[in-house]
């Protein structure tokens, strides 16, 4: 059981020091974190969040 879940520690911990990452930068920033699957580079298919919206994109860039 423990050797599963190492496998599985090991396959999901790319993304999840990247999202770990992305929501330090957002509270360095000032920000309440959002979380937003299309800033995870590697993270795809995922059907659990809404994506942002080309609004909220351009709201980012000028920030």
């Amino acid at each position: 059981m423990a050797i599963t879940n190492l496998m599985a520690l090991l396959l999901i911990g790319k993304i999840s020091i990247a999202v770990l990452n992305d929501y330090e930068e957002q509270k360095k920033a000032g920000k309440d974190p959002v979380f937003y699957a299309s800033r995870i580079k590697g993270l795809e298919n995922v059907d659990g969040w809404n994506d942002e919206s080309e609004e909220t994109k351009e709201k980012r860039k000028d920030a």
